[in-house]
């Protein structure tokens, strides 16, 4: 069955004309070339899918697409969903370079089965906000754009299954600290509200550094300095910044009132904590020493947080 994927970003613009486009797979790209997914849409789907969403994926600023050869058996509308996800894992990579809102609606494919066009279309509860709960379009130079698909294809691999492995909850305990914390990470970037918004990130945080219930906001604040920070003054900084970040938890968690003005340090906090899960994330990813003690049991991360701060350096 021939099938073709095409879908368009949102709030994203890449200057450089990329043509056929730039590979994130070996059959997906992404491009910002109108005649490309002019080319990818028959023309007798156009009344299907409807002239706005047509003149939508037209007038993208950047889309991704892919067109291949796939059994029979493979159903276009799963082949879609999985398409869908991939997608999301690709913007997942975007914000490990930035913080952003690129955020995407309904994909569509169309393929032919038995010589017969068939059309079909879905799309993901994503509507993605920056730290700041805002909507602004991230600006992507094509160098900047090639470290994101290497991240994407070499490093972030996490999420990537097929929908048929996701289940009603991904919070469970066969799953790794790193990949939960993606998940609540994703959580928050899906947020508008910012008060809920800081509640994922501190979560996130817990999925990472926390081996016990004692004493939580000065531990995951504690690690979290030691692990971001190069000396012992911005250490102090990150730790207060962390734990003011968690009184703000808490509020939101247990239905307490958030002062309106105390909005202006609620959103740095949120800021904060998008940056600082930015900067640990993509340390624990890239490196494989960090990455063993990371996907550890509690005991023994417990053990590895301790040496680091008293200055121990000992690999697992």
């Amino acid at each position: 069955m021939e099938i073709s994927f095409i879908i368009a970003l949102n709030y994203i613009e890449i200057p450089e004309h990329l043509g056929r486009g730039d590979k994130l797979d070996d059959i997906t790209f992404i491009s910002n070339d109108a005649s490309v997914s002019k080319g990818l849409i028959p023309p007798e789907a156009i009344d299907t899918i409807g002239k706005l969403e047509y003149s939508s994926l037209l007038n993208a600023k950047a889309f991704i697409y892919s067109k291949e050869v796939v059994p029979d058996d493979i159903s276009p509308e799963d082949y879609l969903i999985d398409r869908l996800y991939f997608v999301q894992s690709f913007l997942a990579s975007i914000w490990f370079e930035m913080d952003n809102s690129v955020d995407f609606e309904s994909g569509f494919v169309f393929f032919k089965k038995d010589k017969q066009l068939g059309v079909s279309s879905n799309h993901l509860s994503v509507a993605h906000t920056n730290s700041q709960v805002e909507k602004t379009v991230c600006i992507l130079n094509r160098n900047t754009l090639k470290d994101i698909r290497v991240f994407n294809r070499e490093t972030l691999i996490y999420i990537k299954n097929s929908h048929k492995d996701r289940i009603e909850t991904q919070l469970l305990k066969k799953n790794s600290r790193v990949e939960i914390a993606l998940y609540h990470i994703q959580g928050a970037r899906s947020q508008s509200d910012i008060g809920v918004k800081i509640s994922n990130y501190c979560s996130a945080l817990e999925a990472l550094f926390s081996t016990n219930q004692a004493e939580l906001a000065h531990q995951l604040s504690e690690r979290l300095a030691f692990s971001i920070s190069k000396t012992p003054e911005e250490r102090l900084v990150n730790y207060k910044k962390s734990k003011q970040a968690y009184t703000i938890r808490s509020k939101v968690v247990h239905g307490t009132h958030i002062k309106e003005s105390d909005l202006p340090k609620i959103k740095d906090a949120a800021l904060f904590c998008d940056s600082s899960l930015r900067t640990v994330m993509t340390k624990i990813l890239t490196d494989e020493n960090l990455h063993k003690n990371f996907s550890r049991d509690n005991e023994a991360l417990d053990s590895y947080m301790l040496k680091l701060i008293f200055g121990i350096n000992e690999k697992p």
